[in-house]
């Protein structure tokens, strides 16, 4: 196929997005968004009308576009609304893991705020806490170790407050 074929079998960002919030996309979707995202950025979210209320659908679908989403956000007036979102979504075992990794995978490559942190942190405790399935419920527990070795390491959490906040 020449180039121009090629590029007319492309799908645009804005259907990928539609599609990403709906269900998991192929791996070769997937590639080909994470492409389009890198090389627009900030104006290709805007132009998929993506906005913080789809967020939990999007993780739980597409984890890996997610991330990057936060990634490309990260220096945006709108991440906040996308940090609010991720605090406020329902934790249960549908968006659980997928949550837990992103929040992993963006603390490694950027720093998130510590009150927002914090708030996830105590969110994930809680419905760690409420979950039956024991064995399900130590994979999440690990899962949250990790997080907050990672944002300890990221110096996002002082290890110092923490132990201020529960002696009082």
């Amino acid at each position: 196929l020449s180039p121009v074929c090629l590029g007319s079998l492309r799908r645009g960002p804005h259907e990928l997005m539609h599609t990403a919030i709906r269900s998991p996309l192929s791996q070769q979707q997937e590639d080909e968004f994470l492409q389009q995202l890198s090389e627009n950025s900030v104006q290709m979210l805007k132009e998929t009308e993506l906005n913080s209320q789809k967020l939990p659908d999007l993780i739980r679908h597409n984890p890996k576009v997610a991330t990057r989403v936060f990634l490309t956000l990260k220096n945006t007036p709108q991440i906040n609304d996308y940090y609010k979102a991720i605090v406020q979504m329902d934790m249960t075992k549908k968006y659980l893991v997928h949550s837990i990794q992103i929040v992993t995978d963006i603390a490694n490559e950027t720093t998130v705020p510590s009150d927002f942190a914090q708030n996830y942190i105590s969110n994930c405790i809680r419905s760690c806490s409420e979950i039956q399935d024991t064995f399900y419920q130590t994979m999440l527990v690990r899962q949250v170790c990790v997080l907050i070795q990672t944002l300890i390491r990221t110096k996002v959490i002082n290890i110092k407050d923490l132990f201020v906040k529960n002696a009082r």
